[in-house]
C-alpha cells in the first residue's frame, strides 16, 4: 500500500486495530494515531489546573498572612509607601 489515510471517528482513550493474515511468511504492519482534544477534556484539564492555581495561592497567602502576623508582633511597623523610599 501506498500509506492511505482512513478516518475514523467517535473514538474516546482507546483505539481498536486488529489484523489478520492467513498463509504469509512476513509482514509489516503500521499504524498511526491522530488525536484531537475535546471540548469536555480541554475543559476538565483547565477546572484542574484553575484549581491547583487557587490551591497554592491560598497556601501561599497563609504563609504570608502568618510572616506578617509574626512582623506586626514584633513590632516591625511596615509601611506602604513606595518602596524606592527605603533604598535612599
Amino acid at each position: 500500500m501506498n500509506g492511505s489515510e482512513l478516518p475514523i471517528n467517535n473514538f474516546y482513550q482507546v483505539v481498536p486495530v486488529s489484523f489478520s493474515l492467513i498463509g504469509s511468511h512476513a509482514i509489516d504492519v503500521n499504524a498511526s494515531v491522530k488525536c484531537k482534544l475535546t471540548v469536555e477534556a480541554k475543559n476538565e484539564w483547565l477546572q484542574t489546573a484553575f484549581n491547583k492555581i487557587i490551591e497554592v495561592y491560598e497556601i501561599e497567602l497563609a504563609k504570608y498572612e502568618a510572616a506578617l502576623a509574626d512582623a506586626k508582633a514584633l513590632g516591625v511597623q511596615i509601611k506602604g509607601s513606595n518602596p524606592g523610599f527605603y533604598r535612599k
